[in-house]
């Protein structure tokens, strides 16, 4: 899984933060969702579409791509996006790794990706990339954290698990996006 976690001394995770994937996890896991997040289209502020209040994948099947890679999380719920819409997955696609790279492909060009809100939200408030809504969003993802059930966590990894909960409730109380 991708993720900010902690490592243990043993070099195992102590616990996670990462988006929910497709698969159900271990049952030695328990999974505590702090955020859910939208899914968005984005492109570059003077890019033809961005002044549409919605699009659906249809609107963009002749549309040049970025992508997260076939590794991730994040491009595996995308692929189910493309599946749910019935839509065929872009022929006109790069794939990164990298955000910085993707959101940098998409300021510099006409090309459009989908990603989460919060991950461009720097972008977005710097005008740089619009988020366009996709017209069928058909789900949420959930940023969840993930630790073994009989780990006891360490006292600063304590401390960081109540400031990021913390964190999470004042996102949620404040519709923060």
């Amino acid at each position: 899984m991708v993720g900010f976690g902690s490592f243990s001394c043993s070099g195992k995770i102590d616990f996670m933060i990462s988006p929910t994937g497709l698969l159900t996890d271990p049952p030695d896991i328990q999974r505590e969702v702090m955020l859910r997040d939208a899914l968005t289209l984005i492109m570059r502020r003077k890019h033809p579409l961005a002044r549409r209040k919605a699009l659906s994948l249809a609107d963009l099947r002749d549309a040049q791509w970025v992508m997260p890679n076939a590794q991730t999380t994040m491009w595996r719920q995308v692929e189910a996006l493309f599946a749910a819409e019935n839509e065929p997955w872009p022929i006109d696609c790069v794939t990164t790794d990298s955000i910085t790279a993707l959101t940098q492909l998409v300021m510099r060009s006409d090309c459009v990706s989908i990603s989460s809100k919060k991950l461009v939200t720097l972008e977005t408030r710097a005008g740089s990339i619009v988020c366009v809504p996709l017209r069928n969003p058909h789900f949420s993802r959930e940023i969840c954290l993930r630790q073994r059930r009989s780990a006891e966590l360490q006292p600063v990894a304590q401390r960081f698990v109540v400031a990021l909960r913390s964190v999470a409730a004042e996102l949620r109380k404040t519709g923060s996006k």
